[in-house]
C-alpha cells in the first residue's frame, strides 16, 4: 500500500456517506522489484464511477487490492462468497447492483506485484474466465445476461488469440458467437502476436 491511501479513502468514504465502497488504480511491481512508470490503464476507465451494467458487461473493472467497503454495506450483501474462487467479483455486483456506481479514484492505492511462471491467479486463464461465467449465471434472469455472456466469451477469445493461438482455435466452437463484439476480435487469431496490443 502507497503510504496515505487509507487517509484519502476514509477521507472520501466520510465525505460520501451514501457511497458502500471505494476503489483506485495500481501500479504493478515487476519480478525484479522494479515499480511501473505509468498507472495502469485498465482501471483508469472506471474513474469516476462504474456501474453494474457495465461490470456485468465488462466494460470497465475494477481492482480487488484498492477496495476499502463499508462494513454495513458488505454486510448486507452477503460478504464474500464462499461459492467462487474469485471472491471479490460477486461482491462488486452485488453492491453495484443494491447500492448503484461504485466510485473510482484516480489515486494509486496499491503497488500490486507480478510473480514469475505466472504466479498470479489472475494469470490462470481458465480458471478466471471459469469462475466469471458461473458468477455472471447468478442473473440469469437479468436482460442483459445473455449479452453479458457474449461479451465475456470474446474477451476469453481474445485474450487467447493474443496469449495461446493454438488454445484460442481449440476453444473456436466454446467461445464462438456472432455477436459483434465477438466479431470485431476474430481476425486477432491470425495477427501475429508481435502486431497486437495485449
Amino acid at each position: 500500500m502507497p503510504q496515505g491511501r487509507l487517509a484519502i479513502q476514509v477521507a472520501y468514504m466520510e465525505e460520501h456517506p451514501d457511497v458502500p465502497a471505494c476503489f483506485g488504480q495500481i501500479k504493478k511491481i515487476f519480478p525484479n522489484g522494479e515499480l511501473e512508470e505509468k498507472t495502469n490503464s485498465a482501471y483508469l476507465s472506471g474513474v469516476p464511477e462504474v456501474s453494474f451494467e457495465e461490470l456485468f458487461l465488462n466494460k470497465k473493472d475494477l481492482h480487488g487490492c484498492t477496495e476499502l467497503i463499508r462494513r454495513t454495506a458488505f454486510d448486507s450483501v452477503g460478504g464474500y462468497s464462499q461459492k467462487f474462487k474469485i471472491e471479490d467479483r460477486p461482491l462488486w455486483l452485488a453492491l453495484a447492483n443494491k447500492y448503484g456506481n461504485l466510485p473510482v479514484l484516480p489515486n494509486v492505492f496499491c503497488h500490486y506485484r507480478i510473480h514469475p511462471n505466472n504466479g498470479n491467479m489472475h494469470r490462470n486463464i481458465t480458471l478466471m474466465y471459469e469462475q466469471i461465467f458461473e458468477i455472471i449465471a447468478e442473473y440469469k434472469t437479468h436482460p442483459l445476461y445473455k449479452k453479458a455472456v457474449n461479451s465475456w466469451k470474446s474477451s476469453w477469445f481474445s485474450l487467447l488469440a493474443y496469449e495461446n493461438k493454438i488454445e484460442a482455435l481449440q476453444r473456436l466452437p466454446q467461445l464462438f458467437s456472432l455477436s459483434r463484439v465477438f466479431l470485431r476480435r476474430f481476425p486477432k487469431l491470425f495477427i501475429p502476436k508481435i502486431f497486437l496490443k495485449y
